[in-house]
């Protein structure tokens, strides 16, 4: 878990990631949808970049450890774990996914609930 949190540290810059995730969002807003469902695609963009930072972090690590030595979950003694927790975080992310994609499809079944 230590690895963990010192790779959010070292590579999470949670401002530049929700500030992306907000102009990503504002580009697909509808002027008719709550704020509720402009909010749950923010967050779900912030997720989204943030699994994709860390795969593409888990795919480069022959390059990165000549480049970056800095990044210790990158160290042979680390990687594994790193590549166990990044699993972890896909097969949680999948299943957000999956719920993310029935509740929007499952609301514009159903577009006068409220």
């Amino acid at each position: 878990m230590i690895i963990f949190l010192n790779y959010l540290k070292m590579r999470l810059n949670p401002l530049k990631f929700i500030s992306l995730a907000i102009l990503l969002s504002l580009l697909v807003l509808k002027k008719e949808e709550h704020l509720s469902t402009w909010i749950t695609g923010v967050l779900f963009i912030f997720i989204s970049l943030f699994v994709f930072r860390c795969l593409d972090d888990a795919g480069s690590v022959y390059f990165d450890r000549k480049n970056h030595p800095d990044r210790t979950y990158l160290n042979p003694e680390n990687y594994r774990q790193f590549l166990i927790i990044t699993g972890f975080m896909i097969g949680v992310y999948w299943l957000f996914l999956r719920i993310f994609l029935l509740s929007q499809k499952s609301s514009k079944s159903c577009p006068n609930q409220f």
